[in-house]
Parts: C-alpha cells; structure tokens; sequence
C-alpha cells in the first residue's frame, strides 16, 4: 500500500509531470503542455484551499504507516490522482482511440488504489477520498472542457 499511495506523492508526481511536459514539448503539443499544467495547478490550489477551509484532522482510528501534517479533507491523493491519471489516460486514449478500452478501466484502477490505499493506511476517512473524488473529477472535467474547446478555437482559425 505504501507503494501505491507513492504513486501520487508530489515527488513521484513532479517526475511525471515533468517527463509528460517534456514529451508534449518534443511533439510540440503546446496546448496540452497548458492544460496539463492548468489542471495540476488548479488541483493543488483546490486541495490545499478546501484544506485550510475545513481544518478536518486526520483519523486516529489505528497507528498510521505515515506520518501526515497537513488536514485530511479533502484527501490530495484522491483528488490528484483522478486529476493527473484521469488526463493523462484522455489524452492518451485520445491520440490511440484503439487503445481506450484498456487505458480508461486501468486508470479507474489505479486512481481506486490509491484512494484505498489511503484508506488502508489510516490517514484518511472515507469521506476524505469520496470528497477529494468529486472535487477531482469535477475539475478534471473543466480542464477537458477547456481542451476541446481549445481544439475546437484551433480548427476554426485554421479554417477546418
């Protein structure tokens, strides 16, 4: 489980920010250089502000594996991992369209396990992650929104 929450500490989320940017960059794909930076950004403004608006400690249902500083509502893991693996798997399936009916069900996957590792860890309740899921798919939604429509502004000035 320690691995798995892993998968969405900021460390391991920088790398993989950082690596996508590079490769968009390489591709010259600088709108989804934009996006993506929008929606990591506007994922750590939305959890660290609903943080600090709630104040909710964290469980102390049993000793955690992790020592954790910050409040626990909404839970970041949760809401940055269906941000950052929820794009990265539209953007992916986006470009290989035949490939979208395995990259979707094994981001679901994936963004379950971390919630739930959270939740095996014991630093979250279980309403910290289901918050910090609707939060995240709520923004994630924004932020394709404003892809498309990006798309969308791009086709009608080139005259498409």
């Amino acid at each position: 489980m320690l691995s798995i929450t892993s998968l969405c500490d900021p460390e391991f989320v920088v790398v993989i920010v950082m690596l996508t940017t590079a490769c968009f960059l390489w591709r010259r794909k600088l709108t989804e250089v934009a996006i993506l930076t929008l929606a990591c950004l506007g994922a750590l403004i939305l959890n660290e502000g609903m943080k600090l608006l709630f104040s909710r400690p964290r469980p102390t249902l049993w000793p955690s594996l992790l020592h954790e500083t910050t409040f626990g509502f909404p839970s970041g893991h949760a809401l940055g991992s269906i941000v950052l693996y929820g794009l990265l798997a539209y953007f992916y399936a986006s470009y290989r369209p035949h490939h979208a009916k395995g990259i979707y069900p094994c981001s679901v996957l994936l963004i379950g396990l971390i919630g739930f590792s959270r939740l095996y860890l014991g630093v979250h309740y279980p309403t910290d992650i289901i918050a910090g899921y609707i939060l995240g798919w709520l923004w994630l939604v924004v932020c394709i929104w404003l892809f498309e429509l990006q798309k969308i502004r791009a086709a009608s000035s080139n005259g498409t």
